[in-house]
């Protein structure tokens, strides 16, 4: 009887380990950005692309969600006020770039990329014609994949 029951045991606790083994494989996706411009100054024209970034995601999914923790610029997901480093009462707006991409409804901060695809490529630029004092501009981007 303690044989039968040892031998349950083992066979839930396998059970157990491969389940939570399966939940862990997921992988969040990958993200990499890099700032096609350094220090910034002058007049900066709409559109201007300011850094690139790439997700990678090899796990099933429908799409991406990219957005950052930065203050909203206006009302629309995806347009953020970034702070200068040295002086934070300087101020760039920008906002993230993909051709397909949507509003993020979810949690309306930033854009959705609706693609099965491994990569998926997008940027960010300045968003509107705007005089910026000299500084440098940090933006920390995240992203999340839309389960299928």
């Amino acid at each position: 009887m303690l044989t039968k029951m040892t031998n349950r045991l083992r066979t839930a606790l396998l059970a157990a380990l491969l389940a939570g083994g399966a939940a862990q494989a997921a992988e969040a996706p990958k993200l990499d950005f890099r700032a096609t411009a350094g220090p910034l100054s002058g007049q900066l024209p709409d559109g201007f692309t300011l850094g690139k970034g790439r997700i990678v995601h090899r796990d099933a999914h429908t799409g991406f969600r990219v957005w950052s923790e930065r203050p909203l610029s206006g009302q629309q997901p995806g347009h953020f006020v970034l702070e200068g480093r040295q002086n934070p009462q300087h101020q760039l707006r920008v906002r993230l770039e993909h051709k397909d991409a949507q509003p993020d409804a979810e949690g309306e901060k930033g854009m959705t990329i609706r693609t099965g695809d491994e990569t998926a490529f997008f940027s960010v630029v300045v968003d509107g014609n705007q005089k910026v004092a000299a500084d440098q501009y940090p933006i920390a981007l995240k992203v999340a994949a839309l389960a299928p």
